[in-house]
């Protein structure tokens, strides 16, 4: 019978409510509508608790706006707020030890619903709590007949909704790796070992650069004298100040204090909002755009160019971007010079220049939807240390970390597809492993990275471009990756702390000053299994190739290289020892100029010799030259600073060519025809 009647009651609650016209605007009515509504729903839930055999865990006293009523905690339903004297609800019965009476409007009819005998805890309220610098204390409600010794414990955790989280009892501090801080005040207690109400606590301290749309959820645990544990959640947003509303191009509206220096908006902002904020917020420190619904952050849109009339921006340190954010767009950010955190969200596209000039960001976080970073994003970002691109990048664009020099580590992660020419040109990287999923190396890839000491790579890289790794002046060691076959121009030129190079045999071209003032570098010693100290499969040697490498003692040329450019070895000023390919046809101008040669052996297919090839080798006391007509030679082919090499040096041919050198003989101390046929 009296679940009838409260059926009943609740039909004809629902017909009023839902009778009213449109028509009928009176504020107050309508205020009253809303409250009946929140307390039909708050019948509602106690009918089902009835139901589902539900319990109350705490029945905490309250007041809305003057109304008197009850906050109700249930073991599984969600808290409900109870007003007492209303349409719905006419009073709540809470003496009872093991049961709590409701008396709905009618006088007569009630729900009684089971109390646990578990001590219980409760929130201020269980709806998104909205945290401000000034609001971060959140009061802890007890039962007011709550004693000491009726709890052995209360903790609290905060957990990020990305699911990651800590306790009080292990956190360190606020601010590491995004994870907040928590106290707890505990319950005092008055004379009388009873409770003195609100003198409990949480005081939440947030991590460095949380955004208004992240979502935290505070849990608190409390545990009675008998082992049973109570929890309660509730979940926080953090913003230092409380937000404005804005729709777009209205910004200048509600954000009227030019004094501002946090910004936290919520709505939406287009282009004349962000000129707003560049020319009339002039010091603004943090902007927090994270609750709009930005899709693109205009081009220009807080940057600073010198064209425009602007000066750099010098207080604006960080900005919180939204999750629907898709493109940040070219020159953003640029020349804001006191930004220093950044957190792109889900941008997918990072347009050219957009940091550029960001000289104080330290630390940047790239959305792993990323796709493509456009030319110069992060140039001239002098202070970043540290940058990790995700697998999703398609594209790195050309010189995006130029001149950032305090850029230590670069973490490229399997899926990354492609760089570009002069990626890193000129930035403090100490060291980078090439995932397998990026198959070449652009053009001055690596160039001016002064301090690059290790590479590692696969041999999946099927080609290093011209000056890859020019003037990389701390490399050390390289191993060539068996996919590349051409070592292209320049690509180790001015390494001068290179001292090995892994060569494999199925490599068939080094380039132009390849390898030219690599000062350390030294080739493999020789031996009977190892003949030759460069790829056996070796056909093109560029000019000056090995020019000025001033530790290399020894160079025995694979069969298959037919020249000897111009410059090759010149100023290998260790260089004692040569062995020539037995189909060597053409040694070019300078090829062994300045080296510690002692002697050389010109096999039998030699036919011209260019200007200056032995010029200065004043250790040279021998040349064996196996053709039996003499090679081309010139006035300066074994040229000396101080005359020529006449004074110490014999030439040895074959006896039957004798009469062939005549020409030669004023170059030598001797002619001596003893050689044998090879």
């Amino acid at each position: 019978m009296k679940k009838t009647k409260f059926y009943a009651l609740l039909f004809f609650l629902t017909v009023v409510m839902s009778g009213c016209d449109n028509e009928y605007d009176d504020t107050g009515i309508r205020t009253q509508i809303a409250e009946v509504t929140d307390q039909v729903k708050a019948l509602q839930t106690l009918t089902e608790a009835l139901q589902n055999r539900d319990y109350i865990l705490s029945v905490v006293p309250t007041t809305v706006e003057g109304v008197p009523g009850y906050l109700i905690t249930f073991a599984q339903a969600e808290p409900v707020t109870i007003l007492c004297g209303t349409s719905v609800i006419a009073a709540v019965d809470t003496s009872h030890g093991d049961y709590v009476v409701f008396t709905l409007a009618d006088g007569t009819t009630t729900i009684t619903l089971p109390r646990s005998n578990a001590v219980t805890i409760g929130l201020d309220g269980y709806d998104v709590l909205y945290c401000t610098a000034s609001s971060l204390d959140i009061p802890l409600l007890f039962p007011s007949t709550l004693k000491s010794g009726d709890y052995t414990s209360i903790a609290a955790t905060v957990t990020n909704d990305n699911g990651t989280g800590t306790d009080i009892q292990t956190r360190a501090s606020a601010g590491t790796n995004g994870v907040w801080k928590v106290d707890i005040t505990q319950p005092a207690f008055g004379d009388d070992g009873m409770i003195i109400p609100n003198s409990s606590k949480v005081t939440l301290t947030p991590p460095k650069h949380v955004k208004l749309s992240d979502t935290a959820i505070l849990k608190v645990t409390l545990v009675d004298k008998k082992g049973m544990e109570t929890t309660v959640t509730r979940p926080i947003k953090y913003s230092t100040v409380a937000a404005v509303t804005s729709t777009a191009g209205n910004l200048s509206s509600v954000a009227t204090d030019v004094e501002l220096a946090v910004l936290v908006i919520k709505g939406s902002v287009d282009a004349t909002d962000l000129a707003y904020i560049r020319n009339t917020l002039t010091k603004l420190e943090v902007l927090d755009l994270s609750m709009t619904d930005m899709v693109t952050l205009p081009g220009w849109g807080l940057g600073f160019h010198s064209d425009d009339g602007y000066q750099p921006n010098t207080t604006l340190k960080e900005v919180m971007l939204p999750a629907s954010l898709v493109t940040i767009g070219k020159s953003a950010f640029l020349n804001c010079r006191a930004l220093d955190y950044v957190d792109t969200g889900n941008a997918e596209t990072i347009t050219e220049y957009a940091f550029e000039g960001c000289s104080n960001l330290r630390e940047v976080i790239l959305s792993e939807k990323l796709k493509t970073v456009g030319n110069c994003a992060f140039r001239n970002c002098v202070s970043l240390s540290l940058i990790d691109i995700p697998g999703s990048v398609e594209t790195l664009g050309r010189w995006v970390f130029e001149n950032c020099g305090n850029l230590q580590s670069v973490v490229l992660h399997e899926g990354v597809q492609s760089l570009s020419e002069s990626t890193f040109y000129g930035c403090g990287i100490r060291s980078v492993s090439i995932p397998s999923t990026v198959t070449a190396i652009p053009n001055w890839t690596f160039q001016d990275c002064k301090y690059l000491e290790h590479v590692n790579w696969h041999d999946g890289i099927t080609s290093i471009g011209e000056a890859a790794f020019n003037r990389c002046t701390s490399l050390r060691n390289i191993r060539i990756p068996a996919g590349v076959t051409s070592i292209a121009d320049d690509t180790f030129y001015g390494c001068t702390s290179l001292h090995s190079v892994g060569f494999h045999d199925n490599i068939t071209r080094i380039g132009v000053n390849t390898f030219d003032k690599c000062y350390a570098l030294t080739l493999e010693e020789t031996n009977q299994d190892n003949p030759y100290n460069l790829p056996v499969s070796l056909t093109t040697l560029g000019e000056c190739a090995f020019q000025n490498c001033t530790g290399i003692t020894r160079v025995c040329l694979p069969e298959g290289v037919t020249v000897v450019p111009r410059y090759a070895f010149n100023g290998c000023i260790k260089l004692s020892g040569v062995v020539l390919s037995k189909q060597t046809a053409t040694i070019e101008d300078w090829a062994f100029a300045g080296t510690a040669l002692t002697g050389i052996s010109l096999p039998a297919t030699v036919t011209s010799l260019g200007d200056n090839v032995f010029h200065n080798c004043s250790e040279l006391i021998g040349v064996q030259s196996y053709p039996t007509t003499a090679p081309a030679i010139t006035a300066t082919t074994f040229s000396h600073d101080k005359g020529t090499i006449k004074e110490q040096c014999r030439l040895f041919v074959l006896p039957t060519a004798s009469s062939a050198y005549d020409s030669w003989k004023n170059y030598f101390k001797a002619v001596v025809a003893d050689l044998t046929v090879q």
